[in-house]
């Protein structure tokens, strides 16, 4: 084990201080998600962990869970996947693992085989809290204007988006980073959420408010 996963997990027993909602899911767009579980030591209730989707098909994904959460990752190449130019960009010569479902791209960033990606994405889909559950979107990976729309009116109730686009600051579920405002889009929500978002605050807020 890494020096970095030892202290990740020395670190998440205080991280979880005062976090009163502990049996949550978080579907998100990118690894988001399994980061904040990750760092508070909690279980993955997520197969959305450990991937990305391209904007518009995560969209696809959220519109019809009960579909493509029955459906297996099935390999994929390049050449199958509609962005295939993007992907040619950023992972040349075919460098990162790509899973399909259905009619989506799965980028699987964090897995070695699409074994290992299928078996773990079906695991954490059984894991899914529907009570308990928040839905995150960022404008990363061919986001357009008009997902925006779409997002907002899936019937979620606990819905996020990230951006640096100030055209959605101040709308309900917005968290705006304004270190990336130059760039247009939020370049690393990883890292720098914490410094505009308080998710245990939030989700506290949504413990209580079932009470």
């Amino acid at each position: 084990m890494s020096i970095k996963k030892k202290l990740i997990r020395l670190m998440a027993p205080l991280r979880r201080i005062g976090l009163r909602n502990r049996d949550f899911s978080i579907l998100s767009n990118n690894c988001w998600g399994g980061v904040m579980s990750r760092d508070w030591g909690l279980p993955y209730n997520s197969p959305t962990c450990g991937v990305f989707l391209f904007a518009k098909d995560y969209l696809k994904l959220l519109s019809d869970l009960p579909r493509y959460l029955s459906a297996e990752l099935e390999p994929m190449t390049y050449a199958e996947s509609p962005w295939v130019e993007e992907l040619h960009n950023r992972y040349p010569d075919e460098e990162v693992l790509l899973a399909r479902l259905v009619d989506l791209t799965v980028v699987c960033v964090h897995y070695h085989s699409i074994e290992e990606a299928r078996d773990k994405w079906a695991r954490r889909a059984t894991r899914i809290n529907f009570d308990n559950l928040i839905v995150k979107f960022n404008d990363q990976n061919l986001f357009e204007k008009e997902d925006f729309d779409t997002f907002m009116k899936l019937p979620y109730e606990h819905k996020l988006f990230f951006t640096a686009n100030p055209a959605f600051r101040g709308q309900e579920g917005v968290v705006f980073f304004d270190e990336y405002e130059k760039d247009g889009y939020v370049l690393d929500d990883i890292k720098a959420s914490r410094r505009y978002f308080n998710l245990k605050k939030y989700l506290n807020r949504i413990s209580d408010a079932r009470k």
